[in-house]
């Protein structure tokens, strides 16, 4: 008996076309949605989740300063944002800040999340942010005008990642841009505006020195920025260089303010924490046992207050040139209960903002060290 073939209609598989986002919730969640009958979380990169999430007081979280642009692109004076972005999640906040004399409320502008650029499917990366740039958050503009110096910090330690904190890549910009008789130029300019010759320039004149040579195209405001604070640093090396020094006395002042405001009497203690960790029992340790033993015994409930005592406690660890410390001595000179130190009058900080010079009434005259950027 012989068999027939008979041949069967083709059925295509059907696929599963996904629909349009209908704005509720983030992307991610709807996408996760349709996927069954019971939905599940969206998966989240634990790895960088791990790496980049708050590790003490290094937060992760870059914040910028923004300006609201209006549909004719000029800048509301009135309305001031911080931009946070979170590199554990590559998600993006807005809030807007309270100004004075201003019936607008502060709180929550954006609510947290992973923004698409503008008629695009690729999210915001933290290498699209930078100063001087403009970014549109759902029809929104704003002008990024400034940053903290966390920014600044973690940009110029990943600077491969980030080409505006790469000083190498700016100064070749900025040779190739002016030729070699733009930077004699430049230099002899440089010359004639330091009249004290002491090889330093005040940043106001450097800016406009600078921007005159590249007629404010060349650098944006992130990349001048990298320039101010590298050779900012490297006018510390001219001040020491001259003589100057910050003094100890006023350091170990602040210090004792600071534990003063948190009623800190703990010294004995900590003097017996010292002594357990000198092992060989000479009086001297590294400045990094004693800056540890120091942190763990001062404990309080206000991260702001920890990262004062932090930083100023760096500072006064810093003074001493040697990196073996006699830490009953140190101790001492921080026992405000004992030994109290004179107080320091109180002079003009700015903020962790860093402003251009200025805006909002506030001209910044930092040293900077020309005579290092011209060679």
């Amino acid at each position: 008996m012989n068999t027939i073939e008979v041949a069967f209609p083709y059925i295509k598989t059907p696929q599963k076309h996904l629909p349009p986002y209908n704005g509720f919730g983030s992307e991610e969640d709807s996408l996760t949605s349709c996927g069954g009958l019971e939905p599940k979380p969206p998966k989240r990169d634990f790895y960088k989740f791990m790496k980049k999430d708050r590790i003490g007081f290094n937060s992760h979280v870059l914040r910028f300063e923004g300006k609201l642009l209006d549909e004719d692109s000029n800048p509301d004076p009135n309305r001031r944002f911080i931009i946070s972005y979170h590199l554990s999640d590559d998600t993006i906040g807005v809030s807007q800040t309270k100004q004075d004399n201003s019936s607008l409320e502060c709180g929550k502008f954006l609510r947290r999340g992973r923004i698409k650029m503008p008629n695009q499917e690729i999210h915001y990366s933290s290498k699209d942010l930078y100063v001087g740039n403009i970014v549109s958050f759902y029809k929104h503009k704003f002008l990024l005008v400034s940053a903290d110096d966390y920014v600044y910090d973690y940009m110029e330690s990943e600077k491969e990642s980030y080409p505006q904190s790469n000083l190498r890549i700016i100064l070749n910009k900025l040779r190739n841009t002016l030729g070699s008789k733009g930077i004699k130029g430049m230099m002899s300019n440089f010359l004639e505006k330091d009249l004290e010759r002491n090889e330093v320039l005040n940043e106001k004149t450097f800016r406009e020195t600078l921007y005159e040579y590249t007629n404010g195209k060349c650098l944006n405001e992130h990349e001048m920025m990298t320039i101010i604070r590298f050779y900012e640093k490297a006018q510390e090396s001219v001040r020491k260089s001259n003589g100057i020094f910050v003094e100890q006395w006023k350091l170990f002042s602040i210090l004792q303010s600071e534990l003063r405001k948190i009623h800190y009497t703990g010294f004995n203690d900590l003097l017996i924490c010292l002594e357990d960790r000198d092992k060989e029992k000479k009086g001297l340790l590294d400045r990094k046992l004693i800056r540890s033993g120091i942190l763990a015994a001062i404990i309080t409930n206000s991260q702001s207050r920890t990262y004062n005592i932090r930083c100023v406690l760096d500072k006064c660890l810093n003074s001493f040139e040697d990196t073996e410390l006699n830490y009953e001595a140190i101790l001492n000179k921080m026992n405000w209960t004992k030994y109290p130190a004179k107080p320091v009058p109180p002079q003009f900080i700015r903020d962790n903002f860093s402003r251009n010079p200025g805006q909002n009434g506030v001209l910044i005259y930092r040293p900077i060290a020309y005579y290092e950027f011209i060679q």
